[in-house]
């Protein structure tokens, strides 16, 4: 907007009469306005950085870009996915109660079982995958802000590497 776009030093010349106009007087003034010129640029910064957090919304993709901003510019590995209501498949049923063995010979001994966070009635309603982006306890607490100021209060999100 033109509505910032002044020019301190400019004006400081402009209030000086013309009969003081004197190289003195005008280095002076340029001197007199130089932390005034500095205030105007950090104000201007921060007007920039607050329009671009009020842009962001709930919407995962503008939290995502939010997250990918703050933490993986170059990459952009950080993902969010919606818990779309996928039904817990059960091993076994809950009223058999009867042991059952997991894996065999040709799974390299790897099993991955999920815990029912992901699922529909698992209590998330979206999951915040990192893909590898390594964050210091610091930024992953700052990371569950961003999300915790952004989020509707009602839904809640799951943090996974």
């Amino acid at each position: 907007m033109q509505i910032f776009q002044s020019n301190i030093v400019r004006l400081a010349y402009l209030i000086l009469p013309p009969h003081m106009r004197s190289s003195t007087l005008m280095a002076i003034a340029r001197t007199c306005v130089v932390p005034i010129e500095q205030l105007r640029g950090k104000l201007l910064t921060k007007r920039d950085d607050v329009a671009y957090w009020l842009g962001i919304t709930p919407q995962i993709c503008y939290l995502k870009k939010a997250l990918n901003d703050t933490f993986d510019s170059v990459k952009r590995r950080i993902n969010i996915e919606t818990v779309y209501g996928t039904d817990l498949q059960l091993i076994h049923s809950d009223s058999a109660l009867k042991p059952v063995y997991i894996g065999t010979d040709d799974s390299n001994g790897l099993l991955l079982i999920h815990t029912n966070a992901g699922y529909s009635d698992g209590g998330y309603d979206f999951i915040v995958y990192k893909n590898g982006v390594t964050l210091t306890d610091s930024q992953d607490k700052q990371l569950k802000t961003i999300v915790n100021n952004y989020k509707l209060p009602d839904k809640q999100a799951d943090y996974r590497d």
